[in-house]
């Protein structure tokens, strides 16, 4: 799948809505208040942003002084065989979305241009997961 803006927004809805997913509607509000700074051209579906300045939105989780990782989340895929679809989300020193990384199989091979993904991931966890 090339990576555009418009996959950027498609991967970034897709966790928005996900129910493991505990900040959806602060996601969708930091990336429409956002500008990507980085797509990935390796053949994963990759980004990083920043808010634009002079737009404010709540951020995703609370300041920390630090940039790090708030969610992740392996979804099993149809084809290949086998196969899983990685999502990391980032946020920055200031709680803000930084950005997402979106990998095949660990970044191991390209993401097609067809991907079934299954609406249930086999492992989500971090400080955005929701719990039990």
């Amino acid at each position: 799948m090339t990576n555009s803006a418009e996959t950027a927004a498609h991967w970034t809805k897709f966790i928005a809505k996900s129910p493991e997913f505990v900040a959806g509607e602060a996601l969708l509000a930091q990336f429409n208040a956002g500008k990507i700074t980085r797509l990935c051209e390796c053949g994963c579906n990759s980004f990083n942003m920043v808010l634009e300045e002079g737009r404010q939105t709540a951020p995703i989780v609370p300041p920390s002084g630090r940039g790090h990782v708030v969610f992740l989340a392996d979804f099993p895929v149809e084809q290949p065989p086998g196969a899983s679809l990685e999502f990391i989300v980032y946020a920055d020193a200031k709680g803000n979305f930084d950005g997402l990384d979106v990998h095949l199989n660990g970044n191991t091979e390209p993401i097609p241009e067809k991907l079934v993904v299954s609406e249930a991931p086999y492992h989500a966890y971090g400080i955005l997961a929701r719990k039990g």
